[in-house]
């Protein structure tokens, strides 16, 4: 996100050829993103950082995850409208997932927030642990919604149709964003876990 700050780096970005960058913003609120040590991002910054790129024909698939400390309900109406306002092309929905190993899954374990150990479930669109302020319930149907509003017709539009980046581009990465998130709700914990049988019947949940 910080490439904004470096105007010569994102000229030669866009004189190397570059079309589309991923950034991780991860949230629209500068305590949350702090929670998780990325307070290196500024988030007054983001919409400048869209506007930077997008003069130079550089494309966002822009980042955001859902279920960490501090969100409530209204986080995923205001990431939302975050998206749409600064027009990011290409944004991706995930629900924060503390993989096995990390500083933050030993945190949560020894808090008794771990829902699950079976490393199913662990792909960064199912809830393995009690977030605080939501429950595993609302970060699922908060992220379908997400998900929803940002891939409708309108919406694509909005933030496809520019001058400066490829509309051509934009439109095939959003149907198949589109495509890809009408599935998600048909995978929740127990479909999982049954398909996870069907694929496996050795494995056992722990």
């Amino acid at each position: 996100v910080r490439i904004a700050d470096d105007p010569e780096l994102m000229d030669l970005a866009a004189e190397s050829g570059c079309k589309g960058l991923l950034l991780g913003f991860e949230d629209v609120s500068q305590d949350i993103i702090k929670g998780i040590n990325k307070g290196f991002n500024k988030v007054n910054d983001y919409k400048r950082v869209a506007y930077e790129l997008h003069q130079r024909g550089i494309a966002i698939n822009g980042t955001f995850m859902f279920g960490m400390d501090g969100q409530d309900m209204d986080s995923f109406k205001r990431t939302v409208d975050f998206v749409n306002e600064a027009k990011i092309d290409l944004p991706r929905y995930a629900i924060y997932t503390p993989f096995p190993g990390t500083p933050v899954f030993k945190r949560l374990e020894s808090e008794n927030r771990i829902l699950t150990k079976n490393w199913a479930l662990y792909d960064a669109q199912h809830v393995v642990f009690q977030p605080k302020g939501l429950t595993p319930d609302q970060v699922v149907e908060g992220q379908l919604w997400a998900w929803d509003q940002t891939y409708r017709a309108g919406s694509i539009m909005h933030r496809v149709m520019k001058r400066h980046t490829s509309s051509l581009m934009g439109l095939v990465g959003n149907i198949g964003y589109k495509m890809y998130s009408r599935g998600l709700g048909a995978y929740d914990n127990e479909t999982m876990l049954q398909k996870q049988a069907e694929w496996d019947p050795k494995v056992v949940e722990k």
